[in-house]
């Protein structure tokens, strides 16, 4: 069995009780190990001392003992004022502490360029139809009109350019 954690070839599947609730993972010792015999370790808030209790965020007062008990940080200085306090709990949920998502892909570069160029061009339609109307050129607003109308069903899914 292949180790959800490493990744290695090595596995077996634990038993692990959390919250009163029971699940079964798939991980090699080590891991096993690392993660769940020193939970209080790796898991920030559940080993917090009655100091780090007290300590407050200087921009919105949020309380590390707030966050304790809800997970949840008042703003983004909280995640400066309790970095020491909370990088255990983020490397254990998140199994690191930088982000390893993809890049946009060449497709969706396109898709948003397309429709920013949408966008630009049915602006300056608009405009046009309000010259055109002011001028009285009903004919040539029509038209300005009827190309709007393809440019906002492109933009709601419709059909390509």
């Amino acid at each position: 069995m292949i180790c959800d954690a490493c990744g290695r070839d090595c596995a077996k599947i634990y038993r692990v009780e959390t919250e009163g609730r029971t699940a079964e993972v798939t991980v090699c010792p080590d891991c096993y190990r690392k993660l769940y015999t020193a939970r209080e370790e790796k898991f920030g808030f559940l080993n917090g001392t009655e100091e780090r209790g007290k300590k407050v965020c200087p921009a919105c007062g949020t309380r590390y003992e707030e966050f304790e008990n809800t997970g949840l940080l008042g703003c983004a200085d909280c995640y400066k004022t309790f970095r020491a306090e909370i990088l255990p709990t983020v490397r254990y949920i998140q199994w690191g502490v930088q982000h390893k998502g993809d890049l946009p892909s060449k497709i969706a570069e396109t898709r948003y360029d397309m429709v920013r160029e949408l966008v630009t061009e049915q602006n300056a339609l608009q405009t046009e139809v309000t010259h055109a109307l002011k001028a009285k050129d009903f004919n040539r607003a029509e038209q300005l009109k009827r190309r709007i109308a393809e440019i906002k069903n492109i933009l709601n899914g419709g059909e390509n350019v």
